[in-house]
């Protein structure tokens, strides 16, 4: 029994040391993430305050700002693991969050396809806020847009959230886009 204690010690002992030895790898990783963290968020609030100043669309400016703050993330996360000592795992997790998308990409196709093609809404820009549309069978007044569905409200004062996507596929027409409206009808 005492030896099995003895050993149970010096193994605990070694732990123990090498604890220490890596702590200041281990303190300088969580510092350089804390400073990733405020960087990050700091850059995002002033890209987004400069660009609203240069263009009136919100929601290219709140995507533009959020894909820049995941990008210092994913570098700062990076730089802490490799600053730990775990440059190995920093490939690895890289490795896996890529697999991890890909699954999840087709696990969530309608979700990503939303999200894609609001993207390329947001580039592309076939309305804007308070244009007259007619799209899938809705008509009415463009009041809101985001990376998943564009807001329309009816004519008749209903909210519609019609899909990203659905809006890609199918024709839109924009009746106020160069303010003329030409209606027919027989007396």
């Amino acid at each position: 029994m005492n030896d099995f204690m003895a050993d149970l010690w010096v193994v605990m002992h070694n732990y123990y040391l090498d604890f220490v030895r890596i702590l200041p790898k281990l303190g300088l990783g969580l510092i350089v993430l804390i400073l990733t963290f405020f960087v990050a968020s700091q850059v995002r609030k002033l890209l987004q305050t400069r660009l609203l100043r240069h263009t009136s669309d919100s929601l290219l400016t709140g995507f533009l700002a959020q894909i820049t703050y995941w990008v210092l993330i994913i570098i700062g996360l990076s730089m802490a693991l490799g600053t730990m000592g775990f440059d190995g795992a920093v490939g690895k997790i890289l490795a896996g969050a890529g697999l991890s998308a890909f699954i999840l990409g087709f696990a969530l196709k309608d979700i990503g396809e939303n999200f894609l093609a609001g993207i390329l809404l947001a580039f592309k820009r076939p309305f804007k806020i308070g244009d007259l549309v007619e799209t899938q069978g809705v008509h009415g007044r463009i009041i809101g847009l985001n990376l998943r569905e564009t807001i329309i409200k009816t004519l008749d004062g209903k909210d519609v959230y019609v899909p990203n996507a659905g809006i890609l596929k199918t024709p839109l027409y924009n009746y106020s886009v160069d303010n003329f409206l030409r209606l027919e009808f027989t007396v």
